[in-house]
């Protein structure tokens, strides 16, 4: 009688446990994107344009927050205003980091967010100089 008791509670874990649904995640894909600003740039006028092209899903429902942010390299100071931040839901973008001083090296952040999951962030940093 104990075989037969063993066996049907093995048998019933095994079922119970096959019937689980798979853990499924909520989180969108990490946010993978490249830009076409190398590490150090310089540049003839007082913007800077910057191609975004984003390499991961995409949630065509909520879409993708791009923003950019520019830095004195010197002083820290915020370089604003700046182009306005907008939601894609395309893989090629643009933007620009605009307002640039002369002869002084700014760094600039392009900022991708994902609109359904704010904690899904990715950045890319670079140095760009108005001679």
């Amino acid at each position: 009688m104990k075989h037969y008791f063993f066996i049907v509670m093995v048998l019933l874990t095994v079922a119970i446990g096959g019937c689980r649904k798979a853990a499924t995640s909520n989180r969108s894909d990490i946010i993978d994107f490249t830009i076409d600003a190398a590490a150090t740039n310089i540049t003839v006028t007082s913007n800077f344009g910057v191609n975004i092209q984003i390499h991961s899903f995409i949630n065509p429902l909520g879409g993708i927050k791009v923003e950019s942010i520019a830095m004195e390299e010197i002083t820290s100071g915020v370089i604003s205003p700046q182009a306005p931040d907008f939601i894609t839901k395309i893989s090629a973008n643009n933007t620009s980091i605009i307002n640039l001083p002369r002869q002084k090296w700014v760094i600039a952040t392009i900022k991708l967010t994902d609109i359904a999951d704010a904690g899904n962030t990715a950045t890319r940093v670079f140095r760009v100089i108005y001679k």
